[in-house]
Parts: C-alpha cells; structure tokens; sequence
C-alpha cells in the first residue's frame, strides 16, 4: 500500500484503473447527448463505471480465461493449445470439489468461497481486464477446490476410475 503512495505509484495506479479511461466517459457522454433526459440517468458515469467494475468481476471466472488460451497480456500467455490457467482435467474436478464443499458446509468450505469470491474484487477495476498476473489471489482457492474434489473422488472405489481416465485423459492432450 506504502508503494502507491508515492508519486510514481499513484502514476501507475491511474494508468490501470478502469475510472481512468477517457473512453468510459466520452461513450457515457455520447449515450446521454443520443438519449437525453433518459439517457442522463441510464448512462450515466457511476453507472458506467459499476458496469465495468462488474464486467471487470465476471471476467474472472470465464470459461476461456481459466481454461482457455485468453489473457489480455500477450507475453502471458502460454504457447500451445488448451493452456489457460488450469488445466481442463481440473474443471470436473472443481465442480465436484465445489459440490462436495456446499454440501459438507464447514469452516474450511466457507473459507475457500469466501476467499474465491473476494479475490476478483482487487482485479475487477483494471484495465486491460483478464489478466493472469493480477488474478493470482484467485489460485488458492481454485486449486483448494480442485484438490478436494480430487480427495473426495479417490475415496470411492467406482469414481477411481473416472479419475484414472481424466488424468489418463490431461496426459493425453497435452
């Protein structure tokens, strides 16, 4: 916090804050000029600025981001196809995770959603939105889940062999 007091971290600050972006004000201006009287109340700027806040939200959990080839920053991306942040095999593995933890209902379940739930918060005001870097807080959570399906599926004798096959299954993709 110390850092973005300082004047060159207030630079920086402003550079990446969706608030801003000349751009959200001239379309919200241009809506209102279109619209008039309606338009200065359904577009206007603090809406404007919540929509984007909101969209910024969303797009962290998006399919093509967590599982698909999608950053906004080129160098992060990783070469080759069906890389995203994790890996497809970890997709069933954390809706099961995430079934078995609404179900189960105790401290470390709530901590898991609590946490995965606030972290899109830091990044959803930024610009360029979906970016890995400043979706990092969102790894532990995403892979706790992942890894509790995983436990919950290895404890049944049937299910071992779904898991068997979605292992088998990442190894043969990638």
């Amino acid at each position: 916090y110390i850092f973005f007091l300082a004047s060159g971290g207030q630079a920086r600050l402003k550079g990446v804050l969706a608030i801003s972006d000349p751009d959200i004000v001239k379309r919200s201006a241009n809506f209102i000029l279109e619209e008039g009287f309606l338009g200065n109340i359904l577009h206007n700027r603090r809406y404007t600025y919540a929509e984007k806040f909101l969209e910024g939200y969303f797009a962290n959990f998006r399919y093509d981001f967590l599982f698909g080839k999608f950053d906004n920053v080129t160098r992060m991306r990783v070469s080759g196809e069906g890389f995203g942040l994790m890996y497809l095999v970890d997709l069933p593995l954390i809706l099961f995770g995430g079934y078995k933890l609404i179900v189960k209902r105790d401290l470390f379940a709530k901590v898991m959603f609590l946490w995965l739930v606030l972290a899109p918060i830091a990044t959803a005001p930024t610009l360029p939105q979906m970016t890995s870097t400043r979706a990092f807080l969102m790894v532990v959570p995403l892979v706790a889940v992942s890894a509790y399906g995983f436990w919950s599926l290895s404890k049944n004798r049937i299910l071992n062999y779904v898991l068997i096959l979605l292992i088998t299954f990442n190894f043969l993709i990638f």
